[in-house]
């Protein structure tokens, strides 16, 4: 079989599996809807990069902020990688291993105050609270032909 020069990635699932201890914690809150009501998933494609938590219904990734651990040469490429996201649209939030470690409860609780608010359903409550009905459809009358 011919090479196609692409970069082999590892599998999702095997990315998870080795995931830093920091990860399992921080999605062992997100998941569930257990923050804001917000379903997140964990390393999402979005385009060409891969977030590390994702909520794609309020277009919002949460990452891990390896600034003070991290190699020049990542820097860069993990300031790329935030910049694409936001490019795309997407809201990141950043948390550190740290306060993962000593206050869970206090990043789920960041997080859940600076996610978007949920998208507007497509009906819109009427004066009462409810939402409005559908408007009706038109039928044509009846002719009386039957096929």
């Amino acid at each position: 079989m011919a090479e196609t020069g692409k970069k082999k990635q590892r599998p999702a699932k095997a990315v998870r599996r080795d995931a830093a201890e920091g990860e399992r914690r921080l999605w062992t809150r997100l998941r569930r809807k257990q923050v804001g009501g917000a379903s997140f998933r964990r390393l999402y494609p979005i385009h060409d990069v891969t977030a590390s938590f994702a909520c794609i219904a309020r277009k919002t990734v949460v990452e891990f902020d390896n600034s003070k651990v991290a190699l020049a040469s990542e820097l860069s490429h993990e300031e790329r990688r935030l910049k694409r996201l936001v490019a795309l649209g997407w809201k990141v939030i950043l948390v550190t291993h740290e306060d993962v470690f000593t206050d869970l409860e206090g990043v789920a609780s960041a997080i859940e105050a600076q996610l978007p608010p949920p998208s507007m359903p497509e009906t819109t409550p009427d004066t009462d609270g409810k939402p409005k009905p559908a408007p009706e459809i038109e039928t044509p009358p009846d002719t009386g032909w039957q096929p």
